[in-house]
């Protein structure tokens, strides 16, 4: 299993020794001419090919980030849900034998969090894709894994071994004018959570955490290069602009072992971008988090802050 962001492949067994028990790896890897699906578990590896082809997925993606677009979902929410499930289902079928061999018959789990792991890792067009929304023995992926995303397999090795701390979680909401910011700021505060927000919402104030935290600011993502991305952080006197590259340094000497939540309003542009995800924002910050929450794509305020708290909230009960 080759790692598409380094020149070295991954040895499959070092791979398996980072996975969780009884979660399974499931990789999707789009050819000119063929879907091919790697899945990983303890017990080793096992390649399914479906028949999809590259211009297919292209074509199929192009019609759901039209059915996705803002406007569309505002204006024709009905008409764009309809759109998305006949997609996942076109996708769903032509994957339905493949994934079956792959992982078995669907089992719906109750509660959630006795579910077996699937973490899915989807390449090329298929990072456009709510895979966990795919039809699945009568109900959708979801029902029967409790479903993750990873941009690449390797990211594992970044959140292998390491455990969650008991320090104070702490949020930074350097502009609480942005909408929904200081609904979160209130609520995190509520459920313990150290609240710093204008002034006192510093990188080096971020960087000096030891805990988890939550960063609800904005972001301007670079399509080059994800270290390059901007995050509006406190700097000096006014509410200035940091790079991700910046951040990651000044957090070289905190304990590289607690969750992280960028709540922004999107950390990756409207369209797709070459090399997307694989050296993105999301991934930089990884090299020094366990684990992180954030948002791809343009997200409604309300929602943004609901998302924020039930993470919060889970995050209160070990889930991260």
């Amino acid at each position: 299993m080759a790692s598409l962001t380094a020149a070295r492949p991954i040895p499959l067994a070092q791979l398996r020794t980072v996975l969780p028990p009884q979660a399974i790896l499931l990789e999707f890897f789009p050819l000119d001419h063929q879907l091919v699906l790697f899945a990983i578990d303890v017990h080793g590896l096992r390649v399914g090919v479906a028949p999809v082809t590259m211009e297919q997925l292209e074509e199929w993606t192009e019609q759901l980030d039209a059915a996705m677009m803002p406007t569309g979902l505002r204006h024709h929410p009905k008409s764009a849900a309809r759109k998305l499930r006949l997609l996942l289902a076109g996708l769903g079928d032509a994957l339905k034998p493949m994934l079956q061999e792959l992982l078995g018959e669907a089992t719906p789990v109750l509660p959630w969090d006795l579910a077996p792991e699937l973490i899915l890792v989807p390449t090329g067009p298929l990072h456009r894709w709510p895979l966990h929304l795919m039809p699945w023995g009568g109900g959708i992926l979801w029902d029967s894994w409790a479903i993750s995303y990873v941009p690449t397999a390797d990211t594992l090795f970044y959140c292998a071994g390491r455990h969650p701390g008991a320090e104070q979680p702490l949020l930074l909401a350097p502009d609480p004018g942005l909408p929904g910011a200081l609904g979160e700021a209130v609520l995190a505060e509520a459920m313990g959570w150290e609240v710093v927000v204008q002034e006192t919402a510093t990188p080096l104030k971020l960087a000096r955490s030891k805990g988890s935290f939550s960063l609800v600011t904005h972001v301007e993502p670079s399509p080059q290069q994800g270290g390059s991305s901007l995050i509006k952080l406190w700097v000096g006197s006014e509410l200035g602009r940091v790079t991700a590259v910046e951040v990651l340094r000044l957090m070289r000497e905190r304990p590289s072992a607690e969750h992280g939540e960028l709540g922004s309003c999107a950390a990756h542009y409207e369209e797709a971008r070459e090399g997307d995800h694989l050296q993105g924002l999301t991934r930089s910050l990884l090299k020094r988090l366990r684990s992180l929450t954030t948002t791809l794509w343009h997200v409604n305020d309300l929602a943004a802050c609901y998302i924020g708290t039930r993470v919060r909230e889970l995050m209160a009960k070990g889930a991260f």
